[in-house]
């Protein structure tokens, strides 16, 4: 059976977007698919080549410095040639490319949706045109149309008409990939003396440098934190419109010496620096991003997987699904939106409680294992795919 797999993300890539991707397709191919991929062009990379089997194309889907997933069908008659058992996309505006291949081929479409996105590029960019704004909600309109099952972690985030078709899922982790057992100990104790951390507590935060990942309320966290435990480090992964800002108040409060800035870290050495870990946070600020509060909390918590399958308790905000998946007192601490101080506060009590940390981060370990792996997102996902090409659904 062939599938053809066409998102905006880079391949290979360190964003969530990517690892998604990237685990998805790498998911489907050891389940005996033939997939073919389709993702935008990078410097340092072919056009086409052929990695164990899986077909990559990369196309340059830029324009204006914005990816428009659509330029896909720049490579039409590629797709045509592979001829498809089934078409499967990325929602985001300006794709679509399977959803108008769908209508050549005659091929079912699975739409992966992983935000309102339409709504959101709207509120983003201030779009008050009510023409654009027309067309936009009709070119996504369109895409939900053509799509035969539309999967999802919330219904929220899908057109009223189309929720008959959704499939809800969970996203996940690489629980083999993150297991802290699995590292390379000369590796780890190398990457220490890089970041010159000896055996002291580390803090870690992994994810975009925007204000929605609450970064702005880093260096108060890291203040409070430090006061109380102060041989503590926290390692700060990532890049984004905002680390200036963050290293720059960091630097105000003297605390250089208690943080380390990574940059972006490539996915496959991510493990590596999440083993250094005894917390994860994740200190969300859905204020600075409405759509967050309007359609639910639909950006994939990935992060939160990957701290708990390395075996880390993890420390965030009490909304759904984040609260779920922690579990106030069993895999870490949720706390109130908004309550920094009491979110210093939880890290300060793991911190001073090493052997309850310990116990916390096996147990978030344990569950993502059972529940939240990137295997059992696959096994459900190709259990709807046969069913869809055997037309029971």
């Amino acid at each position: 059976m062939k599938i053809l797999y066409i998102g905006g993300e880079p391949l290979p890539g360190s964003g969530g977007g990517s690892v998604h991707f990237t685990e998805v397709t790498e998911g489907l191919k050891k389940l005996g698919w033939d997939v073919m991929v389709c993702v935008p062009m990078e410097d340092g990379y072919p056009d086409e080549e052929n990695i164990g089997g899986l077909k990559i194309i990369r196309v340059n889907m830029k324009l204006k410095g914005k990816t428009f997933p659509i330029l896909a069908l720049k490579r039409w008659r590629k797709f045509i040639d592979f001829n498809p058992d089934i078409l499967m996309e990325r929602y985001v505006t300006f794709g679509g490319a399977c959803s108008i291949l769908s209508q050549k081929l005659k091929k079912p479409v699975v739409l992966e949706v992983n935000s309102p996105h339409t709504k959101e590029f709207i509120f983003r960019f201030g779009i008050k045109n009510r023409l654009i704004i027309f067309l936009l909600n009709k070119w996504s309109e369109f895409q939900f149309k053509c799509a035969n099952k539309v999967v999802s972690t919330l219904d929220t985030v899908i057109p009223e008409f189309a929720r008959d078709k959704f499939i809800a899922v969970e996203w996940a982790a690489n629980n083999d990939l993150f297991n802290p057992g699995a590292i390379n100990e000369k590796e780890r104790m190398d990457l220490k003396k890089q970041l010159s951390i000896n055996d002291e507590p580390v803090v870690i935060f992994l994810g975009t440098f925007r204000n929605w990942h609450g970064i702005s309320h880093l260096p108060l966290i890291i203040k409070n934190v430090v006061s109380e435990v102060p041989c503590v480090k926290f390692i700060l992964i990532g890049e984004g419109s905002e680390r200036k800002s963050v290293e720059d108040k960091i630097r105000s409060l003297s605390l250089q010496d208690s943080v380390r800035f990574t940059g972006v870290v490539p996915y496959k050495n991510v493990p590596l620096y999440l083993s250094l870990g005894t917390i994860g946070i994740a200190p969300y600020d859905r204020s600075e991003y409405p759509p967050l509060k309007e359609f639910g909390f639909f950006w994939s918590p990935l992060k939160i997987f990957e701290y708990m399958a390395a075996k880390m308790p993890v420390v965030t905000i009490d909304i759904a699904p984040l609260n779920r998946l922690v579990e106030n007192g069993k895999r870490g601490y949720v706390v109130a939106e908004g309550d920094y101080r009491a979110f210093s506060d939880k890290i300060i009590e793991l911190l001073k409680s090493p052997d309850r940390c310990s116990i916390m981060g096996k147990t978030a370990r344990d569950f993502v294992c059972e529940n939240y792996s990137w295997k059992k997102h696959v096994d459900h996902l190709n259990s709807e795919l046969i069913q869809l090409i055997s037309g029971k659904r």
